[in-house]
């Protein structure tokens, strides 16, 4: 028996496993992965653990994710009572099911550096964005202000990481051989690879014509944006992974809190949300709108007015959701990045998350968990200049959601 095998034994009979058959056999199978030096994918823990078929769909079907969330929990138990002096602990990173052991050591000094992880698949990130963020990225050692919001007191606190998923526009080329001119092509309607491949599905006659685009684009103000939610959560010790939307799987979310950052148009999945919202976002003869329902049974429409290149009226919005396995789900988003970009300076500035506070306080009586937060703001040439925070309305929820 090598020396994974008896730590993984042990684990097994303690408190915290053995009770439970499903847990061992799941642990014994990670473990026969790592030996055979493969990083299990979630239909083959489907179908070898837990006996599901071929047709098992991960995007429909939660099962392993739940266990894997549940399978962490156990090992963090087990390492706060039996197991607290191990030498050699049992990790599953976050977003992977590779079983992982670490040795224990004893902590010499912790640098503030955060661990930030670029996650961005297929897409670029501009030049600029990353030599930006390079300049703004404090020294190792140097530490920011404290958060005392209560809006993120929670998810600060916790144990579990963040991922930020920038709104990118996904564009794809067309042929077109009657002028012999190659088309780079936008559709509302398509935001990942699976929808222009649902897409080609549906017009196979024309599929030919069509093909993938190699990269995505960012709005303007996506590197300002993350100054600004770096200020909050990088002098932390959370991992932050940065993801963009074109190549997002929703079962990310239920291993971190996510933060998604973009246009409305750009939202995506994420646009499932509107459904709990008091608006709802919608097209109307080639221009973007919110309709937002106010309680005396009323109906507000916002609209983005003027030339965003110069002077001009955007809206943005921030939305607080409740997010799968007691995670929490944050959407700043916007006609265009002026709007964006208010929603997130005001809930990661400290003064202006104070006001805002404050004024939910004095609306509700409390900072209600699950709440959204509707901005007018000024703007010459997306930036912005005179901001106004126009409604805010609590989200009820009986219950986490997903985008699924």
């Amino acid at each position: 028996m090598s020396d994974y095998d008896e730590i993984v034994r042990v684990i097994q009979k303690s408190e915290a496993f053995r009770s439970s058959q499903t847990y061992q056999r799941l642990l014994a199978y990670l473990l026969t992965c790592v030996k055979q030096k493969t990083i299990p994918k979630e239909t083959a823990i489907a179908m070898d653990v837990f006996g599901r078929d071929a047709s098992f769909n991960p995007s429909e079907d939660t099962l392993v994710r739940v266990h894997m969330y549940k399978l962490r929990k156990k090992l963090t138990q087990y390492y706060e009572q039996e197991g607290a002096a191990d030498p050699i602990r049992l990790q599953i990173p976050r977003g992977s099911y590779e079983l992982v052991f670490d040795a224990v050591e004893e902590s010499v000094g912790a640098s503030s550096s955060p661990n930030w992880r670029w996650m961005v698949g297929g897409g670029i990130l501009l030049l600029a964005f990353v030599g930006l963020l390079t300049i703004w990225l404090p020294e190792a050692g140097e530490k920011a202000p404290q958060n005392q919001s209560r809006i993120w007191q929670g998810m600060l606190e916790d144990e579990d990481p963040f991922q930020i998923v920038f709104g990118d526009i996904y564009v794809f080329l067309k042929e077109d051989s009657t002028h012999n001119k190659r088309l780079t092509l936008r559709d509302p309607a398509i935001n990942t690879r699976e929808d222009f491949q649902e897409f080609l599905t549906k017009h196979p006659a024309e599929a030919t014509a069509y093909q993938e685009y190699p990269y995505s684009f960012l709005i303007k103000n996506s590197v300002f944006s993350l100054h600004h939610l770096y200020q909050l959560l990088g002098p932390g010790k959370k991992p932050v992974q940065l993801r963009l939307l074109s190549h997002f799987g929703s079962e990310t979310m239920y291993d971190t809190h996510t933060i998604y950052v973009g246009l409305f148009k750009s939202m995506g999945l994420f646009q499932h949300y509107f459904s709990n919202s008091s608006a709802r976002y919608s097209v109307e003869e080639g221009r973007e709108c919110l309709q937002i329902l106010l309680s005396e049974g009323d109906t507000i429409l916002l609209q983005s007015e003027g030339n965003p290149a110069e002077l001009h009226t955007d809206y943005g919005w921030f939305a607080k959701y409740p997010g799968p396995n007691d995670h929490t789900l944050m959407l700043f988003a916007g006609f265009h990045d002026t709007g964006v970009l208010q929603a997130v300076r005001y809930l990661t500035d400290p003064e202006l998350i104070q006001q805002l506070e404050q004024q939910l306080q004095a609306q509700f009586g409390k900072i209600p968990d699950w709440f959204e937060v509707f901005f007018e703001v000024q703007g010459i040439d997306r930036t912005e200049i005179q901001p106004e925070i126009r409604y805010i309305f609590p989200i009820h929820m009986g219950e986490n959601v997903s985008p699924e």
